[in-house]
């Protein structure tokens, strides 16, 4: 009997050991695909939370009163805040390689209009300030709505699929979002990225599936072993080629990093050297067009009718009004040229300075009152030309009938000195302070005020020299206070 339950055993063993073999393939194949699967959304969230982390770094860097200012409006492309928001996004692109475009608008009336995307203007793609967003989908009005942020994948548009980060601008006084900011970043990167992790998932299934194929057909560990050591040096191989891929990208993006910064220096030098050399050959003509202007005066004066006088007067105020924007000019562009940079003491510079304007100061019976000033280091060339700008401006601004009184003082932070110049004038409205630092740019008549308009446009190129940076506080009529840092770079805490 146990002879014929054997027959009959090694006579069904080949259907048994086959179905084992497929039962065996089944679970194995069961187990692999949830496994990849699990890979694949493990991955994928991660990809989501670099390319959020990656556009919150975006975010961070816009200042909030741009979004205040500007309305996405067609009026907003001259605006200083507008381009400079528009070079936010373009640098977003040009550095970030993943990173196909970037926008940021806002909502209006139920309805979505951009504030400016990185997109050239020739680009077909281009989108204007003001321009509504007509493609948008549900997610990028509910983005402005609960202030969440939201990754849109294989949105499809007309640049192709993209992979798209929303995140709010909030205001940091109410929480609620200002404006959205987003960047589509290429998927073939991020994709190519989450395919390796699948591969290598799935290597890990075959491996496995070869493993206990091998043992489930007895097969000696010497084959199993020749087995793992080629996967290894498959991987090994794998992986130095990748290290030398990476190593030599990183060398070109290095090499394209120093070209551009050759390029914008040189770029740099020829401006500032075509600003000298214009205004500097300009002065022979204007020298020789006043010269004639008044020996025209000097000589036909009483010949010329009352209209041909006129004529003249206003040829040779013309020409004067010409030489002052020439020679401001090019002081502009010599500015911080052929110095050295020495420990300044900034309560002499004020001195020297007042001492310069004493006439200004006397005519206008000027009160100035000059608190502790410290020591920087710094131009003190420039330094005493800020500060002449600074008090010259306040006394020239002041109000009618009323007694200038500038008040000039220093506070000491962890890493700069803050300045202070505050005076009772007629003020700066509050829509007109960033123009104030345009060169050339006028906020007043000629007939109210003297002046070319590039005072403060020297003030702000001294403070920027010096690593600082310099901004307005002010209402219209009740005075200014002008602010400027000055950083401290081997500076001496001593106080006078």
């Amino acid at each position: 009997m146990f002879n014929r339950f054997k027959s009959s055993f090694m006579h069904l063993y080949p259907k048994i050991k086959l179905f084992t073999e497929i039962f065996l393939f089944i679970i194995i194949g069961i187990f692999g695909a949830g496994y990849m699967r699990y890979t694949f959304l493990t991955f994928k969230n991660e990809q989501a939370v670099d390319i959020l982390r990656i556009t919150r770094s975006v975010e961070a860097t816009f200042p909030k009163e741009n979004f205040r200012t500007l309305g996405a409006k067609s009026g907003d492309l001259d605006k200083p805040e507008y381009l400079a928001v528009k070079k936010n996004l373009e640098a977003v692109v040009r550095v970030n390689t993943t990173a196909r475009y970037a926008y940021i608008y806002t909502e209006r009336n139920g309805k979505l209009f951009f504030y400016a995307s990185s997109e050239p203007a020739k680009s077909k793609n281009y989108v204007a300030p003001g321009q509504e967003f007509t493609d948008a989908k549900p997610d990028n009005k509910l983005s402005f709505e609960d202030g969440k942020e939201r990754i849109i994948f294989s949105h499809s548009d007309a640049r192709g699929n993209d992979i798209i980060a929303l995140v709010p601008v909030k205001d940091e006084l109410t929480g609620k979002p200002l404006a959205i900011l987003g960047i589509a970043f290429n998927p073939e990167s991020w994709n190519d990225f989450l395919l390796v992790h699948v591969i290598e998932s799935g290597l890990l299934i075959v491996l496995l599936l070869s493993a206990l194929f091998l043992l489930y057909q007895n097969n000696t560990k010497n084959k199993l072993l020749k087995i793992e050591i080629k996967e290894h040096r498959i991987a090994e191989n794998e992986i130095r080629n990748l290290n030398e891929t990476l190593e030599q990208r990183i060398a070109d993006r290095t090499n394209q990093l120093e070209t551009i910064n050759r390029q914008l220096e040189f770029h740099i030098a020829e401006i500032e050297q075509f600003t000298f050399i214009a205004s500097h050959d300009l002065q022979e003509p204007l020298l020789t067009i006043t010269t004639f202007g008044r020996l025209l005066h000097d000589e036909y004066a009483g010949k010329l009718e009352d209209d041909g006088n006129q004529y003249l007067v206003y040829v040779l105020s013309s020409v004067a009004r010409m030489r002052d924007l020439v020679k401001g000019l090019m002081d502009y562009s010599l500015l911080g040229k052929s110095c050295v940079m020495t420990m300044v003491d900034c309560k002499r510079v004020v001195g020297h300075a007042l001492e310069s304007l004493s006439d200004s100061v006397r005519e206008s019976q000027a009160v100035i009152t000059v608190g502790a000033l410290p020591m920087v280091h710094g131009y003190e060339l420039e330094l005493g030309l800020l500060f002449r700008h600074l008090i010259a401006n306040s006394i020239k601004f002041r109000r009618k009938l009323v007694r200038p009184e500038i008040e000039i003082s220093a506070e000491s932070l962890e890493k700069e000195w803050v300045f202070k110049l505050k005076d009772n004038g007629i003020g700066i409205e509050k829509k007109d302070m960033d123009k104030v630092f345009i060169i050339f740019k006028r906020l007043h008549n000629r007939n109210e005020f003297d002046g070319i308009g590039i005072g403060l446009s020297h003030c702000k190129k001294i403070v920027e020299l010096h690593g600082g940076k310099i901004w307005i506080e002010s209402s219209h009529g009740n005075g200014c206070t002008i602010f400027f840092t000055i950083p401290k770079r081997q500076i001496s805490l001593k106080n006078r």
